[in-house]
């Protein structure tokens, strides 16, 4: 089985957009498909490429697994939380390529810092997915399905979550008419302090000196009902996170 020079990429949202620019970068021959195209099946069969990689939303999936043509030409997924085997009825040499890092569709990043994580059905595809992931990325390794949705899960935590963190301290700051840029260098040393120190080693912070009567201040500010309840349940965790060996 040659090493693919022929791609072919089923999406263009965040995924498919930065897979495309880097394989072309590489000097691939890159062919993209629309996920919404009616004659999608037709075009994938008649398509003159070697290997399909799918990068679309999760719940999307399965449609397009059902109206693709059967073969014997890799296809790859690039989904964290996708068991690899979603792809056995449309080829016996399939795989994953998962990107493990946030991705919005026209912000460039440095995508050889950017985590690969691939899966495959036989040694031949995992050769071949593992010579292109390298060339994307230095940063490439193997991992199961069931590892790899562990780890989309810890991302959600360190991610999804966190930046939603961040937009909830925006919205408390703007109706105090305070610049959100007063809180980056916060955000940053945070982010800094864990290059060196263990997680529960960095936090800071009420919660963790079990300070009631701040928290209770801190409580009494926060009119929105959301923010009140996940300011108590952050504490809650912290507190339970310091009483526990992880």
């Amino acid at each position: 089985m040659k090493t693919p020079q022929k791609i072919g990429i089923i999406g263009n949202g965040n995924v498919g957009w930065h897979f495309q620019n880097r394989l072309k970068a590489l000097d691939y021959q890159v062919v993209t498909f629309s996920s919404k195209d009616k004659h999608l099946p037709q075009i994938v069969q008649n398509a003159d490429i070697d290997l399909l990689i799918i990068c679309i939303q999760d719940a999307y999936y399965q449609h397009i697994i059902d109206i693709l043509p059967a073969t014997d030409k890799i296809i790859a997924h690039t989904s964290g939380s996708l068991d690899m085997n979603i792809l056995q009825k449309t080829t016996p040499n399939l795989g994953v390529i998962y990107p493990f890092q946030t991705l919005t569709k026209g912000y460039f990043i440095d995508f050889e810092a950017v985590p690969l994580f691939i899966e495959a059905s036989n040694s031949a595809t995992e050769t071949i997915l593992q010579t292109i992931a390298n060339k994307m990325s230095p940063l490439t390794r193997i991992l199961s399905s069931q590892q790899r949705l562990f780890l989309h899960l810890s991302g959600c935590f360190a991610s999804n979550f966190v930046n939603a963190l961040y937009a909830a301290a925006a919205q408390i700051l703007k109706e105090q008419n305070i610049d959100f840029e007063l809180i980056k260098p916060l955000i940053k040393e945070t982010c800094y302090k864990i290059e060196t120190l263990a997680p529960l080693q960095a936090q800071t912070g009420p919660a963790k000196r079990k300070d009631k009567l701040i928290l209770q201040k801190h409580l009494s500010l926060l009119k929105d009902t959301h923010l009140k309840n996940v300011y108590q349940i952050m504490s809650q965790l912290i507190d339970y996170q310091q009483n526990k060996e992880y």
